[in-house]
């Protein structure tokens, strides 16, 4: 048990700097291009890594908290993304007291917004269901395969994704399915979980 609680405190380690990672390198782009968007996009960035410092250190928190940092995610996202992304978000259900793994959802979304988003000229889209139900999460996301641009392929490539599947293993064995399908033209995440 110890040294699961270890394992398990060196993923959540990694997911910030991940996370920071890919996002410094959007505002790095705003910043490139002088977007007036950008101080505003600093601010919300700020927002979130005050969740991750101080809200993320438990293995679970309040569900509510973790949609809402969906959602502020998703906000941060459409400041910096291209008009023609296709952003389509689904939540239903009812949430009561449930608690979930703080940053779960949040590796899957960011996967969609950097493979799908980034590059794609035309026909760029992002579809996300989240579906609440007693004790059960539905979470299902699906985007368009873009052009991974050169700051994000490499080595790193791949890291939040196994490291989710690493958290999942430790804190939800025999109480979640996950299903990645990798398609010649999009990319499809469904996760499902008891909480």
């Amino acid at each position: 048990k110890q040294k699961a609680e270890v394992e398990l405190k060196a993923l959540k380690a990694q997911i910030n700097p991940h996370f920071f990672f890919n996002t410094l390198n959007s505002i790095y782009s705003m910043a490139l291009d002088k977007d007036d968007r950008l101080p505003n996009t600093v601010l919300q960035l700020s927002e979130m890594m005050r969740y991750f410092l101080y809200k993320s250190k438990d293995n679970f928190i309040p569900l509510e908290k973790e949609l809402t940092v969906v959602n502020d995610y998703i906000a941060l996202q459409k400041l910096r993304s291209d008009a023609q992304l296709d952003i389509e978000t689904k939540m239903s259900g009812e949430i009561g007291d449930q608690q979930i793994a703080p940053l779960l959802l949040i590796t899957f979304l960011e996967n969609a917004f950097k493979h799908g988003a980034k590059g794609s000229s035309e026909n760029s889209f992002i579809r996300l269901d989240i579906k609440v139900e007693k004790n059960k999460l539905s979470f299902v996301v699906e985007n368009n395969k873009g052009i991974i641009d050169e700051v994000n392929a490499g080595e790193y490539n791949g890291l939040g994704l196994e490291n989710v599947k690493r958290q999942l293993e430790l804190l939800y064995p025999g109480k979640h399915l996950l299903n990645i399908k990798d398609h010649p033209d999009r990319f499809s995440v469904a996760l499902q979980l008891s909480l």
